[in-house]
């Protein structure tokens, strides 16, 4: 495989390329890592080391959330996805003023549900485009997501952790 190495700032990012939905859950896969991290320099109270990794996790947040491209036909998932990023910065915040380790848990947690989710949406867009599946497939995961037991999850992680956007 043809690897790369590209250096972002002061960051140095090793990636294959890939499809966007894997690039998309590669580069959340590495930014909940870094919230695993941050919980343990919080208990060892290696605050240096925190800032440093939740410095790398918000230029990775901010890099995709402003890498959306929004159009009339995508406005609303666009925004959808605009306010997760928000809400994911606003507990990198939370780890970096308060040293929460509960926001490192919720961090790493909605990253991977969002991990699971590209991974998801590149195997049926892949399926898709071989002819696999139908072309409203991806519009039934989206509902599926969108179901009861996910918003409740979300409402308990919110209300345990006060957040504000």
């Amino acid at each position: 495989m043809n690897t790369t190495k590209k250096q972002y700032g002061h960051y140095n990012v090793k990636y294959t390329p890939q499809d966007p939905c894997d690039i998309n859950a590669f580069v959340l896969r590495e930014i909940a890592a870094l919230a695993v991290q941050a919980k343990h320099a919080i208990k060892e109270k290696n605050y240096e080391s925190r800032f440093k990794l939740m410095d790398k996790a918000h230029v990775a947040l901010i890099s995709m959330r402003e890498g959306i491209q929004e159009t009339p036909e995508n406005k609303v998932l666009a925004g959808a996805h605009r306010n997760f990023y928000n809400t994911m910065l606003s507990l990198v915040r939370d780890i970096d003023f308060e040293n929460s380790t509960a926001a490192c848990d919720a961090l790493e947690s909605c990253l991977k549900e969002m991990v699971e989710t590209w991974t998801e949406v590149g195997r049926l867009y892949h399926a898709q485009e071989a002819g696999k599946i139908a072309h409203d497939a991806p519009a039934q995961v989206h509902q599926r997501e969108q179901g009861a037991d996910k918003e409740e999850r979300i409402k308990n992680a919110e209300s345990g952790l006060q957040l504000s956007v």
